[in-house]
């Protein structure tokens, strides 16, 4: 994935996110919310993270 678009996929996510999604996130991943913090700002690369960030955006979209 280009920088370009890595840098675009993380905006929309942190654009989606509400306030809890970081947490919620770090329970279904299994991992720790800082983890899912830097992920989300760029710091870190966890490919599932990022999947889960987006679907959970998705689902919120179709429920309005």
């Amino acid at each position: 994935m280009s920088t370009e678009n890595r840098e675009k996929r993380l905006e929309a996510i942190r654009t989606g996110l509400r306030r809890g999604d970081k947490k919620h996130i770090a329970r279904l991943a299994g991992v720790h919310p800082v983890w899912v913090s830097y992920v989300i700002m760029g710091r870190g690369v966890s490919e599932r993270i990022l999947t889960i960030a987006e679907q959970i955006i998705a689902e919120r979209n179709q429920q309005n």
